[in-house]
């Protein structure tokens, strides 16, 4: 649930763990809601946490002990549209407060789901995307001033967003009651299709009903490419692609401290034609030196914990 591109998506669902994490949900192979969230804040927060230290020392403005508080507890979207708080600190990080939001939302929605058949599914899930077309949701983020068909609102981000994140789960849903559903919407033709239109969109939209469909679009997407059926599918499990992709995570995060650091520290335009290599190189350090150790740190100490508590337990992997 995060290929993250700016306001385009604050999770669109593009993160294989997050989808296997929903998919594995839906089936009822996690026994423990505390599985879902231990298995999340050790992928998500050691990096976000070392990203915002790394951010210290370019930050354009001082923070106070509030906004400090709020970005290191992953609150600083949860405002209205208008507000521009969620760009504190680190800008790209207020995708990262809405998707907190989802995950303590997903119990409720798992279970206001679970017994929801497959044509039961798929209604949800189309009526999701209609909401999130007809207001181009996707594209509320913070400083936002207008949503179509809203003259105002008092709803935080991350409830208008929220549509995006149900439509990603009954997503999942479906892959469970239809687990041939990659093969039949699968294979090449249908990814380069589906694929070359999500491309055209984002290249020439403008209208923010249109780019919404990309994140309907993406979603199906995913769907074709877990299959592993396509020459997409193939290209994208090559080692230094399945190594970028670890890293998109690190990536998406550091890229703007980095550009700032540079910007500080290098001679125009050079920290230009660096700060892409030196961004690519660091998201990938970070992924295999610190994001990995310490993801199986904290597993480790959760699975010890948890099989202490109840030693008939599967822990998560």
């Amino acid at each position: 649930m995060a290929s993250i591109n700016g306001a385009q998506s604050a999770d669109n669902y593009a993160s294989s763990g997050e989808f296997v994490q929903g998919k594995r949900a839906s089936s009822g192979e996690c026994g423990f809601i505390s599985d879902f969230y231990m298995a999340r804040f050790a992928r998500i927060y050691p990096v976000y946490f070392l990203v915002l230290l790394i951010a210290l020392p370019v930050l354009s403005a001082p923070l106070s002990p509030a906004s400090m508080a709020a970005v290191i507890t992953m609150l600083q979207s949860w405002t209205t549209p208008q507000s521009s708080a969620g760009f504190l600190w680190v800008m790209q990080a207020w995708t990262l407060s809405v998707e907190f939001f989802f995950y303590l939302c997903f119990p409720a929605i798992l279970l206001c789901t679970k017994r929801l058949n497959g044509d039961g599914t798929i209604l949800v899930a189309a009526g999701a995307a209609i909401l999130i077309v007809t207001f181009g949701l996707s594209s509320v983020a913070p400083g936002t001033t207008e949503i179509p068909h809203m003259s105002s609102t008092v709803l935080p981000i991350p409830v208008l967003r929220i549509a995006e994140f149900i439509y990603g789960v009954m997503l999942c849903k479906l892959t469970v009651f239809y687990p041939r559903l990659s093969n039949v919407i699968g294979g090449n033709l249908y990814e380069f299709l589906l694929t070359a239109l999500i491309l055209i969109v984002m290249s020439f939209a403008a209208d923010v009903h249109v780019k919404a469909l990309v994140t309907v679009f993406i979603g199906v997407l995913i769907i074709q490419l877990s299959g592993g059926y396509g020459a997409i599918s193939a290209a994208l499990s090559a080692k230094p692609l399945i190594l970028l992709g670890g890293a998109s995570y690190a990536l998406y995060l550091l890229q703007g401290p980095i550009r700032a650091i540079c910007d500080h520290f290098l001679p125009h335009p050079l920290d230009r034609f660096l700060s892409p290599a030196i961004t690519v190189a660091g998201a990938i350090a970070v992924f295999l030196f610190w994001e990995q150790p310490c993801r199986k740190v904290l597993l480790s100490a959760y699975r010890l914990f948890r099989n202490k508590a109840s030693p008939a337990h599967v822990s998560v992997s």
